[in-house]
């Protein structure tokens, strides 16, 4: 797990100032580079991961919610789940906290009209193997 992800009170004030500093912007702009290709190094990997544990953290707070809607967080996290790269399942987590709660619908309602069960289900769903006949 990230340092950033614990949940100790320095943590916490540190997700709530993440929007007052345009921070969750700049985390979806760095993001942005990830929804076709995926990180190279492991280097390059963690911070991905630390990205999105980042976000995940400041979308705890109800006023960031409104900036990642704005900043058109939900259509890019949409996007990485079309996509079969590393950043699918961080992805999903970022919508699961970008959704819940009454403070979420704002974003549900977003996530319907970008179609997003449409890329939603296909990662629930697994592809039937092929029956190799012995005979």
């Amino acid at each position: 797990p990230s340092v950033v992800q614990e949940s100790s009170g320095i943590n916490a004030e540190y997700g709530a100032e993440l929007g007052l500093i345009e921070g969750i912007d700049t985390m979806l702009q760095a993001l942005a580079m990830y929804k076709r290709r995926n990180p190279q190094l492991s280097e390059e990997q963690e911070m991905v991961h630390n990205l999105f544990d980042s976000l995940c953290l400041s979308l705890l707070h109800p006023a960031n919610r409104e900036i990642f809607l704005k900043g058109e967080g939900v259509e890019l996290m949409v996007l990485m789940l079309r996509e079969k790269k590393m950043s699918r399942p961080p992805a999903l987590k970022v919508l699961n906290f970008a959704l819940q709660g009454d403070e979420g619908i704002n974003c549900c309602a977003k996530f319907v009209d970008v179609y997003g069960l449409r890329s939603l289900f296909p990662c629930f769903m697994k592809t039937p193997g092929k029956k190799v006949k012995r005979g």
